[in-house]
């Protein structure tokens, strides 16, 4: 043990001596706020968070120590240390669970005082949300179960590896495991719920872990052979061999097939054979190579040894290079050494923990037991359940708990954490206060940490005396009490303990074999005792038996072969029979066998016909065969039981009502295990249960709470035997003990006799009363009590004492008597049972006192007397008082006993009404007509029996406290509960000051006692209600604590409602504990709908139901001001705070901190419930909307360079949109995002909702341009390309592909520049897909060919020898009526072009020489790289073009191909000739230059296009089934859009073929059904057939809606359901448009199918694919399907559902108001544009009241329509586009006068003439078609005046 507490700073400070309790305390503080330094570090320029792998970079501290030694060193001036009111700003509020990365930091902080003796200033371990899927971890195994593995990983973290799991095995996951062994694991899920993660072990998801000689890797024992076994290291082709002689005899056990082996490579031969070896020398000492110059990050496997070389000391540790190359981190707690002892340029040894890829984090381990792997880390440790009496505290923190150092077995010790919720049973806010540095305390060990060479423990007394706390507990044979969790067909799943849980089989559930067990008899939550019948805690494996035979049982149990055990008597279970004998199965698989002879049977008798499987027999053992482990048994047990059973001293028999005492043995949870001592001396062991220990309910439950050990208990009697006599049941309730003494039977009452009994069970219509002897009696429903009884629980509890009156001899059930609850007798028990509650509270305070536990010494004080006391403090409830000369008690004045105001400090005289001695309170009351009868010393002297008036002083749960005015206002405790009626709320009875009548009942202690008459509910005194009306005060008791609110019962059995911002303090719910008073205002009812609603309460003066606009300190909320509210709810951007029950607001995730690290831990600051004070930036008149921000946080504007943090919520391959503030956005563009040497893929590791730091590099208006922190955009905007001239030819310049087409591409060089690079500069070979070559976003590199200053335009070449290509041949090599084969490279609109061969010539062949019919695409007939044969038709030597035909030619076949025409083109010059023709052909057939910048627009692949034109058939004649699904106005399948190809196909089947050419068109069919079907690509016409195309095109939905349509058609709707599931499965996740597709036709599916209710359904299917879908896509895909089907309920849910979601998208909204038009609700449809115009953005307005007008136009609504057109062109009324807009509408309206009307406006305005151009030429138009010569001529005028005006 720990005996001087000196400890010596970091950094070379001098020793100091912690004095006592408060300088730990400080040291604590500080500590954890340099912790929280070190975790979560302030960023600066060019310094990241964590060291990253390959880089140079290291971890900045900026803690207090360094700051000072740099200023020793003459830096900057000193700074003063940190105080700790400084440091506790930044700690978390006071109850608030600390967080992972501050539990780690304090036990590893503390963990590296154990093993260096000093002080760690902070540590950054690994915490769970920080863990990434894909990061690889070394861990332990703690537990085995029968498909999942549990693994302890570093720093506390829980791992489970599943390798039972849906294709595990097939995954190459190991199968054996072993406890203690160490595995190198991937995270495949994070589950931060029950904080743990998923992990696999699958060695091919390591990486590429070299495989040379010497490395140490990890294998898969794949089979084992007669010299060895074979190995698998998870890589294809690649295997590995394990020689006998080479494998570890001590770990040659654990070469198990399917499982994980550490091996040392020997050598790799030509054939990929690698050669192994289990050398322990090799293992334990061979450090990886560094030498491997390819390996990467990713291929870095934890657990390796390597040696590391520490390059600086920081705060948390060290930061370390190994490998040549990578950077890693190694905490403090995973050091041998002090981190003081390590320099830079220190060589060690570790091993590797933990590698993250995206983070780039790797971290290191070189404590002794995981570096050596000597021993099982699990073998070091205590076991599971481990008792340590002398445990020493180390260190102590109020947010973590207790660190601790125990010994275990042979005098070693280890470290114990011991959590904040496990260092008492009931919950201990500051631990500091409790535990000191030092302190010895009993600790049980719960788990462990073999990572860290640690155990967790727990102090809780019920833990450390409780039987089983894990699997290792769990002994065969004993007998335990656990709960039914679950009830399955093979048995009872059973849970002794938390987390323990073990299976009783079916035939251990009933004591009769060959009978299905009652299973109605087992209840979830049910209580049973239940016998294990064996465990294996290495499995986790418990089998039980709840056999009332096995259980019950007084013989000794068999469990283990160790002890002697001939001619012990046993029970077992036949397991076999047989012709020779039977076979016994007893605890613990021990087994025995039963001659036939020794079975008891005659001759003759077959012992099959005797014995069943599953029998229970009671046998003794003969012999014990040790070597076959095998009893040998008798069932012959001769001598009777109680001969047998001799073992077992019952000890002395009692007589039913023996009185004596009872000493208390063990506290159970609901008994005293206690010894009876009877008047007489003898002893005996008996059982008492807690509600036996006082006819009070109450009392007995004060007394249960402070009996413990050792106490002696008098006035006890015997209630009833044990089942066979072996215990006794006792009782102290004294109406109990006075009737057995009497010797009453209540088996002999007669009717009309009254008993005193118990209640033994509480049934929905009546409950049991059990009597002394166990004699039982039955009361209904009815007779409990003379109101209405609903419940009887509400009026009766569970070992309740009641008097009874026998009404029948046998009612109900036999041998049970018929009683009633309604007796004369109980009427007078009032004082009874009060007299008991005193009694039993004044036993429970001398208890306490003895015990050294609490309890107060009243030294005199007695109800009535006036005491001086002295105010510390006012709460809500009352003034709380200072007693002079009694510092062990507490007074309280309530607000009824006081007047005026009473200030902490002052001193006042009270008089004591009342007083708890167990708890130390005090009631008091500054009356003055009770001060001045206590200075009287007025006493109430009554005649016992008389009647005298009180008034009611005080209302306590139990009794009353009143004034009795007729004496002098002497005070009395009025007594109203009876036996029978113990549950009664005073509060629903009686308040402070009610006059009442009593009759006098004598005195008790001092206390003089009356009893009220019965009472009633609802009771009222005169001039007075007892109705809670709004506005009045009241007290309630609370029954539940939340967050946000308190649930409170109050008078008349109503319950209220106390909401968070309704509490005086921030502090107070904390306090608010179950059961306790709190008073509190009226303020109303709930505005609720529900029936059960609840009373709105408050503890603050002012407020009310309505809510006035303050916050919660009566702050009013207005814009621009400060507001004090709740934390009501966090989500994963927002933050809601609640003012009032009704108001509250959002504060935006970027606008809660400017701080990088804070923003990443948003959830964590925030906690449920707490106060936050916030900036009002925005809020309604009504205060609906409402936007905070912190006080101190963000600024309005932002200056180029400055620092700012945001969310990427978009992110391109081109940039990345990143919200800065809840309303402010900016643009990272991939140019501003390159980080040296990392050009390639700028954006791969940032993802949506990742947060970035930023730099601020442009403002353009509202949008900002930015850049990523560390990158090359921080190197001024002075180096960034804006100019085409800041460029010259030939140099070599990079960019991004900003887009593509077949005519080229434009990169990007900056965000202000953009390159274009023409088709046959892209590369040097022929590219038939260039957009596939070149997607968007690739980094590219080429030189400058061009610069056109002047238009700011560059032209660049990205081929290999820079240049530009060579021109084509010659047109002279070819003359008009050759005939030359040729290959198309292209294909146009207007034509195809093909390379003629040989002749380095690229003609164009038009549309109209394809062939001699009409053909309508070029696509029809030829593709590219088809050859064929062409005729030249033309040659035009000026512009060098050659112009061709394929009439009468067409393709040329493959096997007609020569082998001197198949030769292999030239993709160059293919490039060359179609870059140099296509400017001018194209322009001689209406195309486009190709200098033009296209759009973004995809080019459909040719082979889906075939596809989809080979499904066209299915389109011209559906099935019945399809066309009911079929939505009319939008397609077959809901939003499902057909090609146009599928369009094309049914136009020319419609066209009937010329007669000449009939022929040749049916010839042409079957030539090209031939060709479908060869492709896959004939019309579907049987399941086969579907299967085919599905097969041959997966990804095309069409195909499976198809076939879903085929089977519909055959009335297979669930087979139908079966191919959507598959479609879903197989589409590519890349297709989101074509699963779309799907689900919207299995959305069709389920409405018209769907059971047992087609909308619930589909509602069901629609919920779940919504994550797999675009939200508002599919939201509006079912509105149109609703809309369709007249589903208008639903249709309105659905539209409620989608404008709270997307609430910001003018899209859903516009669909709102199409909606409510269609329907013909112009009202609604007014409300709901009214709505979107308060969501929307302002920008978005004008286009939504366009858009809802079109839509009142569209419906027939035309005045609305027109209203709304006017109010937009009022405010914008230059905008022509919406003048045309309307002008359209109103033309189709042909109202001609609205119409002219409109155009006289227009053209009478001031508008542009370029834009009165458009206007005159439409009203030209109209005019030409409607008007005539006049108005025509009308027109030409005006527009002539309007051009003269501007002239």
């Amino acid at each position: 043990s720990v005996q001087t507490w000196r400890l010596e700073r970091q950094r070379g400070r001098s020793l100091w001596v912690a004095r006592g309790f408060e300088g730990y305390k400080q040291r604590v503080i500080r500590d954890a706020a340099m912790a929280r330094e070190v975790l979560m570090p302030k960023e600066v320029d060019d310094v990241e968070a964590f060291p990253r792998g390959r880089q140079d970079t290291t971890t900045t501290s900026t803690s207090y120590e360094e700051t000072k030694l740099r200023g020793k060193r003459g830096g900057p001036k000193r700074h003063r240390e940190p105080t700790e009111a400084g440091l506790r700003s930044g700690k978390k509020k006071k109850g608030r669970r600390s967080s992972g990365s501050a539990a780690t930091s304090f036990l590893d902080s503390s963990l590296a005082e154990i093993r260096t003796g000093a002080r760690v200033d902070g540590v950054s371990g690994i915490r769970l949300r920080d863990v990434n899927v894909g990061a690889k971890v070394w861990g332990c195994v703690i537990a085995v179960t029968g498909s999942r593995a549990t693994l302890s990983l570093p720093h506390g973290l829980r791992g489970v590896l599943d390798f039972e799991a849906k294709g595990a095995a097939a995954r190459g996951e190991p199968q054996v495991f072993s406890l203690g062994q160490l595995l190198r694991c991937v995270v495949t899920t994070v589950d931060e719920q029950k904080k743990r993660v998923t992990l696999s072990a699958s060695l091919a998801s390591l990486g590429a872990y070299p495989l040379a000689s010497g490395e140490i890797v990890p294998a898969l024992v794949e089979s084992e052979e007669d010299h060895g076994w074979t190995l698998s290291f998870g890589r294809k082709g690649v295997r590995g061999f394990l020689p006998k002689h080479e494998a570890d005899e001590r770990k040659s056990s654990e070469l198990d097939v399917k499982g994980l082996v550490e091996v040392a490579v020997v050598s790799v031969d030509r054939r990929k054979v690698v050669k192994c070896s289990m050398d322990r020398t090799l293992l334990s000492t061979q450090i990886a190579r560094s030498d491997a110059g390819d390996l990467s990050l990713a291929d870095l496997c934890p657990g390796i040894l390597v040696r590391a070389t520490a390059t600086r000391v920081v705060k948390g540790g060290l930061v370390c290079s190994l490998l040549s190359y990578f950077t890693a981190t190694c905490e403090t707690s995973h050091l041998p050494k002090d981190l003081d002892e390590y320099k830079p340029g220190a060589k060690f040894q570790a091993r590797v923990l933990y590698v993250d890829q995206e983070t780039k984090r790797i971290t290191l381990s070189a404590l002794p037991h995981l570096v050596s792997l000597e021993e099982n880390p699990l073998t070091s440790l205590p076991k599971a359940g481990t008792t340590a009496d002398r445990a020493v505290v180390l260190g102590a923190d109020d947010n973590q708990g207790l660190l601790l150092e125990l010994q275990h077995s042979g005098g070693k010790t280890c470290a114990a954490f011991c959590h904040r919720s496990n260092v008492a049973d009931k919950a201990v806010e500051e631990v500091t206060k409790h535990f000191a540095r030092g302190m010895e305390v009993k600790a049980r060990v719960i788990g462990y940490r073999p990572m860290e060479n640690m155990v967790n423990v727990t102090l809780k007394e019920s833990v450390l005396g409780q039987q089983v706390i894990s699997y290792e507990d769990v002994v065969p044979g004993s007998v335990v009490t656990g709960t039914v969790a679950a009830v399955r067909p093979f048995g009872l799943v059973i849970e002794i303990a938390k987390n323990v849980r073990g299976v009783c089989p079916k035939q251990h559930m009933s004591d009769v074999t060959k009978v299905e067990p009652n299973w109605g008899k087992f209840k979830v939550n049910a209580k049973v005792k239940c016998l294990v019948v064996d465990c294996d805690y290495r499995v986790q494996k418990v089998t039980l038996s709840v056999r009332r035979s096995l259980v019950k049982s007084e013989l000794s149990r068999i469990s283990s072969l160790n002890v002697r055990l001939q001619g012990t008597l046993s029970h077992g279970v036949v397991t076999g029979v047989e012709d020779y004998g039977i076979f016994v199965l007893f605890c613990g698989g021990v087994k025995g066998l039963a001659h036939v002879t020794e079975l008891g049977l005659s001759d003759g008798e077959d012992p099959k016909r005797c014995f069943d499987v599953g029998q229970v027999v009671k046998c003794r053992v003969i012999a014990v065969r040790k070597q076959r482990r095998q009893l040998v048994l008798s069932l012959n047990t001769g001598g009777g039981r109680r001969d047998q059973e001799g073992e077992v001293d019952l000890g002395p028999d009692f007589a039913l009502g023996a009185r004596g005492d009872a000493v208390v043995l063990k506290v159970l949870e609901n008994d005293l295990e206690c010894e009876f001592v009877a008047l007489s001396g003898q002893k005996r062991r008996a059982l008492l249960h807690a509600t036996h220990l006082s006819d009070s309910v109450a009392g007995a439950k004060a007394l249960k709470d402070c009996v413990r050990a050792g106490h002696r208990l008098e006035g006890c009697a015997v209630l009833s035997h044990g089942a066979g006599g072996s215990r006794l049941r006792l009782t102290r309730k004294t109406a109990l003990v006075e009737e057995s003494s009497a010797g009453a039977d209540a088996s002999s009452a007669k009717v009309g006799s009254c008993l005193a009994g118990y209640v033994h069970r509480i049934l929905p219509n009546k409950c049991v009363v059990r009597f002394a002897g166990g004699v039982v009696g039955i009361v209904p429903k009815s007779q409990i009590s003379d109101q209405f009884v609903v419940d009887p629980g509400n009026h009766l509890c569970l070992g309740q004492t009641v008097r009874c009156q026998v009404t029948a001899a046998a009612e109900g059930e036999e041998g049970a008597l018929g009683l009633t609850l309604k007796t004369a007798d109980d009427a007078g028990t009032r004082a009874e049972v009060l007299r008991a509650l005193w009694r039993e509270t004044e036993t429970a305070g001398r208890l306490s006192r003895e015990g050294g536990e609490g309890g107060a010494d009243l030294d005199g004080l007695e109800v009535g007397s006036a005491v001086s006391c002295i105010v510390t403090g006012n709460k809500d409830y009352g003034v709380v008082c200072d007693l002079r000369g009694k510092k062990d008690l507490i007074g309280l004045i309530t607000h009824d006993h006081f007047e005026g105001k009473l200030e902490e400090g002052d001193e006042v005289e009270c008089v004591v009404l009342d007083y708890d001695e167990v708890a130390g309170y005090v009631d008091l009351s500054s009356k003055p007509e009770l001060l001045a009868a206590a200075k009287a010393a007025a006493k109430a002297v009554m005649r016992a029996g008389s009647e005298v008036d009180a008034v009611v002083q005080l209302v306590h749960e139990n009794c009353l406290v009143c004034s009795l005015p007729s004496r002098g206002n002497a005070l009395a405790h009025a007594a109203f509960k009876t036996t029978n009626q113990q549950l009664l709320d005073s509060h629903d009875f009686f308040r402070h000051g009610q006059k009442i009548n009593c009759r006098a009942e004598g005195s008790h202690g001092g206390r003089a006692v009356v009893s009220t008459a019965a009472v009633r509910r609802h009771a009222k005194t005169k001039g007075q209600s007892s109705r809670l009306e709004p506005g009045s005060w009241t007290t309630g008791v609370v029954e539940s604590v939340q967050p946000l609110q308190v649930t409170l019962r109050l008078r008349h059995n109503l319950r209220g409602r106390l909401h968070a911002t309704e509490l005086g303090s921030a502090d107070e719910i904390a306090s608010l504990l179950h059961g306790s008073e709190v008073r509190c205002r009226v303020l109303g009812w709930e505005q609720s709908g529900s029936h059960h609603r609840r009373l709105e309460v408050s503890t603050r003066d002012g407020t009310t139901i309505d809510g006035d606009p303050v916050d919660v300190e009566g702050n009013a909320i207005e814009e621009g001001g400060v507001a004090v509210g709740v934390v009501q709810e966090v989500e994963d951007d927002y933050l809601w705070v609640a003012f009032t029950r009704t108001v509250r607001g959002r504060l935006h995730v970027l606008d809660s901190s400017s701080d990088f690290s804070e923003l990443r831990e948003f959830r964590d600051r925030f906690p449920l419930g707490s106060r936050v004070a916030c900036h009002v930036t925005r809020c309604d008149d009504d205060l609906r909307n409402i936007d905070l921000g912190l006080p101190h946080e963000r600024v309005s504007e932002l200056d180029l360079g400055d620092r700012v943090c945001g969310v990427a919520t978009k992110v391109t391959p081109l940039s990345v949109q990143v919200q800065i503030t809840g309303k402010r956005f900016g643009r990272i563009f991939v140019t501003d995002a390159v980080r040296p040497g990392a050009a390639e893929s700028p954006f791969g590791e940032i993802s949506e909702g990742q947060v970035l730091e930023c730099v601020v590099l442009e403002r353009r208006g509202k949008q900002l341009e930015l850049g990523l922190s560390g990158t090359v955009a921080e190197t001024g905007e002075s180096e960034v390309a804006r100019r085409a001239e800041d460029f010259e030819i030939g140099q070599e310049v990079c960019g991004y592909v900003k887009n593509v087409s077949q005519k080229g591409c434009f990169v990007s060089l900056s965000r202000h520049l953009h390159a274009h690079v023409k088709l046959r500069n892209l590369s040097n070979r022929f590219l038939k897909h260039p957009e596939r070559d070149f997607p968007r976003g690739k980094f590219v590199r080429g030189k400058v060919v061009e610069i056109v200053a002047d238009k700011n335009q560059i032209e660049l070449t990205l081929r290999e020898d820079g240049g530009q290509g060579e021109r084509a041949g010659s047109v002279s090599s070819v003359a008009v009526g050759d005939i030359l084969l040729g290959t198309i490279t292209r294909l146009e609109k207007y034509g195809a072009f093909c390379r003629l061969e040989g002749k380095n010539l690229t003609g164009l062949v038009h549309i109209s020489e394809l062939g001699e019919e009409y053909v309508k695409t070029v696509s029809s007939v030829v593709g590219v790289g088809d050859t064929v044969r062409v005729a030249v038709t033309k040659v035009d030597e000026a512009k060098n073009r050659v112009y061709l035909s394929m009439k009468g030619l067409g393709k040329v076949e493959a096997e007609e191909e020569s082998d001197e025409e198949g030769q292999e083109r030239d993709d160059e010059d293919v490039a060359m000739e179609d870059a140099a023709m296509e400017d001018e052909v194209m322009a001689d057939f209406g195309g486009k230059g190709g200098e033009e910048e296209e759009p973004e627009d995809e080019i459909e692949d040719d082979d889906l296009e075939d596809q989809r034109r080979a499904l066209a058939g299915l389109r011209a004649e559906p099935s019945s089934a399809a066309a009911n699904l079929r939505a009319p106005s939008e397609g077959a399948w809901g939003d499902f859009v057909e090609p146009a190809s599928a369009t094309a196909a049914e136009e020319e089947e419609e066209e009937e073929p010329a007669a000449p050419a009939r022929r040749r068109k049916r010839e042409a069919d079957v030539r090209a059904a031939e060709v479908l079907r060869a492709r896959g690509g004939s019309q579907p016409t049987s399941r086969a057939d579907h299967e085919k195309l599905v097969l041959v095109s997966p990804n095309d939905s069409y195909a499976w809606i198809a076939y879903m349509a085929h089977l519909l058609s055959l009335g297979e709707a669930d087979e139908a359901r079966k191919v959507a599931e598959r479609a879903l499965d197989v589409i590519s996740y890349r297709e989101q448009g074509e699963k779309h597709n799907v689900w919207v036709a299995y959305l069709n599916l389920e409405f018209e199918h769907g059971s047992p209710n087609p909308d619930e359904a589909a509602m069901a299917l629609f919920k779940r694919g919504l994550p797999y879908n675009d939200g508002k896509k599919f939201h509006l895909a079912l509105l149109q399907i609703l809309k369709e089907k007249g589903k208008d309920e639903l249709a309105q849910q659905v539209l409620s559902s989608a404008c709270k979601k997307f609430r910001d998208d003018p899209d859903v909204w516009l669909a709102s108001v199409e909606y409510q038009c269609h329907k013909g609700r112009e009202k609604m449809a007014g409300k709901v544009m009214d709505r979107s115009l308060k969501s929307l953005e302002p920008r978005d307005h004008t286009s939504m009241i366009t858009r809802s007008a079109l839509c009142y136009y569209r419906h027939g609504f035309k005045e609305q329509a027109r209203h709304m057109f006017e109010s937009v062109l009022k405010s914008y009324p230059k905008r022509t586009d919406l003048w045309t807009v309307y002008l359209d509408q109103e033309i189709k309206l042909r109202d001609q006068v609205r119409v002219r009307n409109l155009f006289e406006r227009i053209i009478h305005m001031q508008i542009p003439a370029k834009r009165m151009k458009v206007i005159f030429k439409k009203y030209m138009d109209y005019e030409v078609e409607h008007g005539d010569n006049n108005t025509i001529e009308e027109v030409k005028k005006k527009a002539l005046d309007f051009v003269t005006s501007k002239m």
